[in-house]
């Protein structure tokens, strides 16, 4: 093989693993070194044109793959790679992990998000997104948690993830755009159930998809 053509099929070859492969952005184990998160950004030149591009992220408890190359986001193409627009990515505890939006950020007040497992098995693991995302692995039947989210100027509380048994919890959402019209901590709920995910709020009315979410009574 001449150099010419050796140097023309490494170019080549380069050229169509930058374009097909992923980025590594980074790696994040938790505070008790239970889990891990990988972050990378997928390079699919055909699927950036066609749907935009996409953050995945890969979930590991010890050594053991709790999910590998799950989608996280998309995000607009052209677009801003992941650590410029979310520069703030830890463990906020040894459960949660976090992807802070910095742009977004309005107040240094938080607000509370709930997630009550009432649907009778394990759940996998969830991602939510509520203008930061965060993945919340390994969560028990009957398990109760209480997270602190920073509040910041973006409405839709969006939750998608995996059951233990391989039931996916599909993308599901609600937009919470009267948030700005009450004064002090707002609790949004989560809710798993044997026939599908609740999400509300104890303070505010949302909306989805024409129509009004009422206010909670309770998260339980």
């Amino acid at each position: 093989m001449s150099t010419g053509l050796f140097v023309l099929l490494t170019v080549v070859c380069a050229f169509f693993l930058s374009a097909c492969g992923t980025s590594h952005v980074g790696t994040y184990p938790s505070p008790d070194s239970r889990f891990r998160v990988d972050l990378a950004d997928d390079n699919n030149i055909i699927g950036k044109i066609v749907g935009g591009e996409k953050t995945l992220f890969s979930l590991y408890e010890g050594e053991n793959i709790v999910v590998k190359d799950e989608v996280l986001m998309w995000r607009d193409y052209p677009a801003v790679p992941v650590t410029g627009q979310y520069p703030g990515s830890s463990w906020i505890s040894d459960s949660t992990f976090r992807l802070e939006d910095l742009n977004r950020l309005e107040t240094s007040e938080t607000d509370k998000l709930i997630i009550n497992n009432k649907s009778g098995k394990p759940i996998k693991f969830l991602v939510i997104q509520l203008g930061d995302f965060m993945i919340v692995p390994n969560i028990a039947p009957d398990e109760r948690r209480t997270l602190e989210v920073r509040r910041t100027g973006f409405s839709w509380l969006a939750v998608h993830g995996k059951f233990d048994d391989g039931q996916e919890v599909g993308r599901l959402g609600v937009d919470f755009f009267r948030r700005d019209k009450v004064i002090g901590t707002v609790t949004y709920c989560v809710k798993a159930l044997d026939s599908g995910f609740d999400i509300g709020s104890l303070n505010i009315v949302g909306y989805k998809s024409g129509t009004d979410v009422p206010r909670l009574q309770n998260c339980d």
